[in-house]
């Protein structure tokens, strides 16, 4: 029998394109129990407070149907919120094996037993609400941004729509931004806002404060922090393009000065406007923020694998490589990459039919690649599906990941956070822990962020190695 975890066989799933495990168990799905044999060492390990190496705090932010920013927070682990093994094969329906039962060729297996009276239907999903809400009837707030960063134990949400033109509005726009003929200001009912504004994460109950606004009128800009300073760039300048055509695609906040600063623009600025692949790098000492993207790149839809880096020292663009087969950019929806070592890592959409989240991975020194992929449908249970919205991505430590995702049974609307660990070379990727959450109402994700992490080992570092290069945990 090949490596599976139960004697299934393959039968063709036509609505999600793929094939699907039945599983042969030849038992009456209405009767009282069904078996699986789990691998051993998993079963031990399930649930515990050491699948990850430390604690973290983790916020992310949401908006409702009604455009309401909301931000959240949990902790992983989280043992109150993580379902026994058992929760994943509830009767009467035997469901394909999860992946996280999933059985690797030589490793001991135990059978487990579950029952329609068993402990999974008595888990319930710890419920969470939002430490921060902004409603239209409510105190002011941000716009809700499809990015967000945390610096010095603050959220900062950045640019937005402004509905309502104030007194200085058209003023500043005629001066500063070339209008497209096809697009008068008298005929736009909003127009990209600079506000700022910041979340102390410490006494979140306070509320968002305003802080200074940027140069440039932004809806969407993508952020990062790097050496405790915050970099806005691209992100909805859209029909409003700057007249220095030498800067305005990036600026850079101080919060010690509390001031912004605009950046050259990267070579070759294109005024198309569009998301860029990005992420902070600090290999050999060589603090750059690294970008991949037609938008920065003369807007040729070709240009999907030209690599260019802003150093942050030097405070200028450098082209660093092209590669050719990066037209799985496509299939991003957040855009901020997570970096190991020298390694770039992203995931791809999560739909209401997706079966499989693919991690892609890129050297951007030995221009390797690496797909793995990963059984997320597999948490699901019966009657349970997933939100059409893009899937939280966060490095934890050492090769430990996590992935935020929403679900709903309805009338239930759930966040699930998978726990998986990329280490080796194997294309599949077992899930060691799921949390599971219970939301108010139906969600959209934005964006999310470690803002909080405890080492359980204090100061010592152990080093592992992931493709060809070694290197120590955080």
């Amino acid at each position: 029998m090949e490596s599976s975890l139960l004697p299934c066989q393959s039968k063709p799933n036509t609505k999600a394109g793929q094939s699907v495990l039945i599983c042969d168990l030849k038992l009456n799905p209405l009767e009282a129990e069904a078996e699986w044999e789990v691998e051993e060492e998993l079963l031990k390990s399930w649930g515990k407070v050491d699948v990850v190496d430390g604690e973290f705090d983790i916020a992310f932010c949401t908006t409702s149907e009604s455009d309401e920013a909301m931000v959240f927070t949990i902790k992983i682990p989280d043992p109150e919120a993580c379902p026994p093994l058992s929760y994943f094969i509830q009767s009467p329906r035997p469901p394909p094996p999860p992946s996280i039962l999933n059985h690797i060729k030589g490793v001991k297996k135990k059978k487990i037993t579950t029952k329609n009276n068993s402990s999974s239907s008595s888990f319930t999903p710890k419920k969470i609400s939002p430490v921060s809400k902004v409603a239209e009837d409510g105190p002011p707030g941000p716009y809700p941004s499809r990015y967000y960063a945390v610096l010095d134990d603050h959220l900062y949400s950045v640019g937005g729509l402004d509905p309502d033109f104030s007194a200085s509005t058209i003023p500043d726009v005629y001066e500063n931004y070339t209008l497209p003929h096809d697009n008068p200001l008298n005929i736009v009912g909003y127009i990209p806002t600079t506000d700022v504004w910041m979340l102390n994460l410490k006494c979140p109950d306070k509320g968002w404060e305003r802080a200074p606004p940027m140069k440039y009128r932004r809806q969407n800009p993508q952020t990062i922090v790097v050496d405790g300073k915050l970099y806005v760039f691209g992100g909805g300048l859209g029909w409003l393009q700057p007249k220095d055509t030498f800067s305005g695609w990036m600026e850079v906040y101080d919060p010690k000065l509390r001031t912004w600063e605009t950046l050259p623009n990267p070579p070759t600025y294109s005024k198309i406007d569009m998301d860029v692949i990005f992420a902070h790098s600090n290999f050999k000492g060589e603090n750059q923020i690294i970008i991949n993207g037609p938008s920065v790149l003369g807007g040729d839809s070709n240009a999907k694998g030209h690599y260019i880096a802003y150093d942050v020292i030097s405070r200028s663009w450098n082209h660093v490589f092209k590669e050719a087969h990066l037209s799985w950019a496509e299939e991003v929806q957040c855009k901020r990459a997570q970096v190991v070592s020298t390694t770039l890592y992203w995931t791809t959409l999560l739909t209401e039919y997706t079966d499989m989240i693919y991690i892609y991975g890129y050297n951007v020194y030995s221009r390797g690649w690496t797909r793995r992929k990963v059984n997320i449908r597999s948490i699901l249970i019966e009657g349970e599906d997933f939100l059409p919205t893009g899937p939280g991505f966060l490095h934890l430590a050492g090769s430990k990941f996590c992935l935020l995702l929403f679900s709903y049974h309805r009338p239930h609307y759930y966040l699930n956070c998978l726990i998986f660990d990329l280490y080796g070379e194997a294309s599949n990727t077992t899930i060691l822990s799921v949390q599971k959450y219970l939301l108010d109402s139906c969600l959209q994700f934005l964006d999310c962020m470690i803002i909080g992490k405890t080492h359980s080992n204090g100061p010592s570092r152990s080093k592992f190695r992931i493709g060809e290069f070694w290197f120590s945990k955080d």
